[in-house]
């Protein structure tokens, strides 16, 4: 298509349309789907990619989870094309104050590790631990975000991802325990429910240490999570 003339269109209605926004931002996905699939890059110019950019880091905060994650994905395609540029912008990102950031940063991450070998490969890999040691963030979203990152890792390239295992690896474990903190009871009225704020995050770490399981059992002690961790998840966990 005509990217010079579209492109600006969209990125004006993406700001201007609030109820289309999710959709809008599909296109924009869509844009960078191809920008990455072709060889010839020519139009994806620089004032365009800064445009872009400032866009997506503006909604990294959308209290829309399905919007944060269209613009953590168009991120990680992004980060495919220039990630010279983007590593660096996401990476300072991850001390933001906004939680929402820090989470929406680690899974773009996530989306730019892919199986085939790509020249973010290098750029990152010095770079890792500052995304992937948000697994310890005070915010359960950050850290749910920081696991499916590290799964992704350990399926796609796990040897990007060895030598911090060590470190990461009881952080990890830790994410698999029933956090008190995170249970709260709703009152309906005539009944209470019991809401556990800590599941989604639990199966991720279940998840992501089944993953490390196939990709880097050399680096891990199945025993030493086998008995403390694998069988207090899972007892009284009909949902794990």
């Amino acid at each position: 298509g005509n990217l010079p003339k579209y492109l600006p269109f969209i990125l004006n209605q993406i700001d201007n349309q609030q109820k289309k926004q999710y959709l809008l931002l599909h296109s924009l996905k869509e844009v960078c789907d191809l920008e990455q699939a072709v060889t010839d890059k020519a139009e994806f110019q620089e004032s365009s990619v800064e445009k872009i950019l400032n866009l997506l880091f503006n909604h990294c905060e959308s209290e829309e989870e399905g919007v944060r994650n269209v613009v953590a994905e168009c991120l990680g395609k992004i980060a495919l094309i220039e990630p010279v540029k983007l590593v660096p912008a996401l990476k300072v990102r991850t001390s933001s104050p906004a939680a929402f950031t820090r989470a929406t940063v680690v899974i773009a991450v996530k989306y730019s590790i892919v199986e085939r070998p790509e020249k973010i490969d290098e750029i990152i890999y010095p770079e890792i631990s500052s995304f992937l040691m948000l697994i310890k963030d005070n915010d359960r979203h950050v850290r749910r975000a920081a696991v499916l990152a590290l799964s992704t890792f350990a399926h796609n390239k796990p040897n990007l991802i060895k030598g911090l295992l060590p470190d990461l690896l009881p952080l990890l474990y830790d994410q698999t325990i029933v956090k008190q903190e995170l249970i709260r009871t709703v009152d309906l009225g005539p009944f209470k429910h019991t809401v556990d704020d800590g599941l989604e995050l639990r199966k991720a770490a279940f998840e992501c240490v089944d993953t490390l399981l196939d990709s880097c059992l050399d680096q891990l002690n199945p025993s030493s999570f086998i008995v403390p961790y694998l069988k207090s998840g899972l007892d009284g966990e009909p949902q794990l």
